[in-house]
């Protein structure tokens, strides 16, 4: 489910790469964040569609962004507490399914978040924000 309100950070460290964008879109505290290639903000990430080879997760809203134009610190590495959409496996790459979601790489969602490196049940995952192709998931990847 895309988030609908701020959420805290759920890392498992407290420093690392953060960097500052503006925001292109309303982006709640905690959302996955994708740069849009085409005008260089960031955006809350959503399940792919047609303009999915535009956007590149970066990370994640280290604040909240509340119009268009905002500027806000995005965080680009660490391990992230992410929902789960389907049946995941430990080692496959996760891949946007809301901003709060991922689920692992098929024909449909295409844009990596990171690696899946632990299960949390059967609801959650933690992804590995720094083991991620920088292009789009292909078959030979998941």
């Amino acid at each position: 489910m895309a988030l609908t309100a701020n959420m805290g950070t759920n890392l498992a460290a407290k420093f690392g790469n953060i960097q500052t964008y503006t925001a292109g879109a309303a982006i709640y505290r905690g959302a996955t964040v994708a740069l849009k290639l085409t005008d260089g903000k960031v955006y809350p990430a959503e399940a792919d569609s047609d303009d999915s080879e535009k956007y590149l997760v970066v990370g994640f809203a280290m604040e909240a962004a509340a119009v268009d134009g905002d500027e806000i610190r995005v965080r680009q590495d660490g391990k992230l507490k992410r929902g789960l959409q389907g049946v995941a496996v430990a080692g496959k790459l996760a891949c946007v399914y809301d901003d709060e979601t991922v689920q692992v790489y098929d024909s449909t969602h295409k844009i990596i978040v990171g690696r899946i490196n632990e299960l949390i049940g059967s609801t959650g995952v933690y992804v590995d924000l720094e083991d991620r192709p920088a292009r789009l998931a292909s078959s030979e990847y998941d």
